[in-house]
């Protein structure tokens, strides 16, 4: 009896449970219906809804773009780069989609474009490990190492760190996988010929091996690195360089699409480029998706739209090249430094002030200089960036010809620097400088600016005329050291050219001293004349 009553109780007892558990389940069920439960789900669910509907409606735009520019690579790439930056909130799609884009590029040959999406790929995940509290170990200048690979990829790292904790817990994010894309962006920055960014890479590698205690895989990375830096100072074999080409072009007429219409760009190009294979290609490639005529400008300057044609698409188009200050052209000698991290190209025209042709004497020839900023700098995850600024100066004959010397000057410095010595370059070099029939620009420069009587009437402002003595005073040594470089390092068989090159340089002195003594003491008796004291020659 006792026990029945026990097992009577408990029986009561778990109906009482289950009552209590049913009466749970309802209140739950009923709270969503619940005012205050109904702003929460306001504030967070109907946001991320919203988001997502915007999303989708952005990608099936974008796929209809895509569809229709088909045959234009820059627009499908510039395409692709907007769907990647839509997701922005969830990692794993941005990698896929800048995954696709590396393949677009791949497709079209844009070797340095696909290493640079890998290295914003990169970032991404450094950025992402070092949130979840993963990247303590290495050094505290390891984010820094990336900005040498990638001008762009603060942005990226910018991205990661503002992301929530949310989206963060992605498996495959880890340090294995940097470490497959540090190796995936060495493969394409090798196959773009840029191999200090390679070695870049490689340095970041050993980093991440090195802290990982993976030093098997570092010894193989160094000696790659080993590898690739005896190619580099191999004078006898030395790699093939790809050297990029730029141009300018702008948009004129109403059919353009709105991304492009009335707006400049500056497009980066393989080597194999020129003006008219460029003109070809966007004739071919616009006309397949507008189906109407398209004309190619190829006058500089501003263009008068009044009187171009409604129904004819046209292209201002023309070649540009990389432009740096003359602060900067003594640090960037090399093809890489000239090539990398640069947000501004130059376009030079003859000019005169009554829009007459141009002459080509040098004592009278003018120049315009037009210098175009880009948004960011080259190289980038995109081959074309839009113009955002535009600078013009307007350079008088002294200042051209200040400007020829100085270049002359700074290629031979570049043939100087080089380690090992490049025999062949030397030597072109030094005959492009020293030799009258080659380049009788120095000596012509000699004879016009250092004239006394122009240097007497004031022709040319006086500090120009310093300058321009200095820059020949400097090119001058620079050709000397030259001449004497190239006795050195050649071979018996270029003894006779050798000897021709030290006959010319011996004249080409002699013709500069004189002209510079000549200078010196005209510009003695200007000063004196206006009674004002001569300062010499500017230091070198």
């Amino acid at each position: 009896e006792k026990e029945e009553k026990e097992e009577k109780e408990e029986k009561e007892e778990k109906e009482e449970d289950t009552v209590e558990n049913k009466k749970e389940v309802e209140v739950k069920e009923e709270k969503p219906l619940a005012s205050g439960d109904e702003e929460v789900d306001e504030t967070n669910f109907a946001p991320f809804v919203l988001g997502m509907v915007s999303n989708l409606k952005d990608l099936v735009q974008q796929n209809a773009l895509i569809s229709v520019n088909a045959s234009d690579p820059e627009m499908l790439v510039a395409l692709y780069q907007k769907i990647s930056l839509g997701f922005k909130d969830s990692p794993k799609l941005r990698i896929t989609w800048l995954g696709n884009l590396i393949d677009l590029h791949e497709k079209n040959g844009n070797s340095t474009e696909a290493a640079q999406c890998v290295m914003i790929m990169c970032a991404l995940v450094v950025g992402y490990l070092k949130r979840q509290g993963q990247m303590f170990h290495l050094p505290s200048y390891f984010e820094k190492a990336f900005e040498q690979t990638c001008p762009n990829i603060q942005s990226a790292f910018e991205e990661a760190a503002s992301l929530s904790r949310e989206v963060l817990n992605v498996d495959s994010f880890t340090l294995n996988r940097l470490t497959d894309y540090l190796l995936e962006a060495i493969k394409y920055f090798n196959q773009a010929t840029m191999y200090e960014l390679c070695l870049e890479v490689y340095g970041v590698l050993s980093m991440v091996y090195q802290k990982e205690r993976k030093y098997n895989k570092l010894i193989d990375t160094l000696d790659e690195q080993k590898a690739l830096l005896k190619r580099l100072t191999d004078d006898t074999d030395p790699p093939d360089r790809l050297v990029p080409v730029y141009f300018y072009v702008r948009f004129y007429g109403k059919h353009w699409e709105e991304d492009v219409r009335g707006k400049s760009f500056i497009y980066k190009k393989p080597t194999r480029f020129n003006l008219p294979v460029m003109k070809k290609q966007m004739e071919e490639q616009f006309h397949a998706i507008y189906k109407k005529k398209v004309e190619v400008i190829h006058k500089s300057g501003d263009v008068d739209e009044s009187k171009l044609k409604e129904d004819v698409l046209y292209l201002q188009l023309a070649g540009t090249t990389p432009y740096v200050s003359p602060e900067e052209a003594e640090l960037r000698v090399t093809l890489h430094e000239q090539n990398f991290n640069i947000g501004k190209f130059l376009f030079e025209s003859g000019y005169t002030d009554d829009g007459s042709k141009p002459t080509e004497d040098l004592a009278t020839q003018r120049k315009k200089k037009t210098v175009y900023c880009t948004r960011v700098p080259f190289p980038y995850i995109e081959n074309r960036i839009e113009i955002v600024g535009r600078e013009e100066f307007i350079l008088t004959p002294i200042e051209n010809a200040i400007e020829l010397i100085a270049k002359q000057s700074l290629k031979v410095q570049a043939e100087l620097e080089a380690v090992p010595t490049r025999i062949n370059p030397l030597q072109q070099t030094l005959q492009g400088s020293v030799v009258p029939m080659v380049n009788p620009g120095p000596t012509r420069i000699c004879e016009i600016f250092f004239d006394e009587q122009r240097i007497t009437e004031g022709v040319d402002k006086v500090v120009f005329v310093k300058r321009l003595m200095t820059v020949m005073e400097t090119f001058l040594k620079k050709c000397g050291f030259a001449v004497r470089l190239n006795k050195y390092v050649m071979e018996e068989k270029h003894a006779k050219f050798s000897a021709m090159i030290e006959k010319s340089y011996s004249a080409l002195e002699v013709t500069i001293k004189t002209a510079l003594e000549k200078a010196e003491l005209a510009l003695a008796a200007a000063a004196a004349h206006s009674n004002v004291p001569s300062a010499g020659v500017e230091s070198t």
